[in-house]
């Protein structure tokens, strides 16, 4: 959660490889029933993420929103 403050993404603050990465496994999250409320800047990275125009292209063909 530290590591993430004040930054939009892992490396660089561009979106990189690792950050996909990371998105799919934040998204497995809730499945497990882990709650991402009490770490602020993942919960605020992660919805950023989620805004992304291909992040939402992707979801949207995969039929998950």
């Amino acid at each position: 959660n530290h590591c993430l403050e004040g930054k939009s993404f892992l490396v660089d603050n561009q979106y990189t490889l690792p950050d996909s990465y990371f998105l799919v496994l934040l998204t497995w999250l809730p499945h497990f029933k882990i709650d991402m409320a009490p770490w602020d800047n993942l919960s605020r990275y992660y919805k950023g993420l989620l805004q992304r125009d291909a992040v939402q292209k992707a979801l949207r063909e995969e039929g998950r929103i």
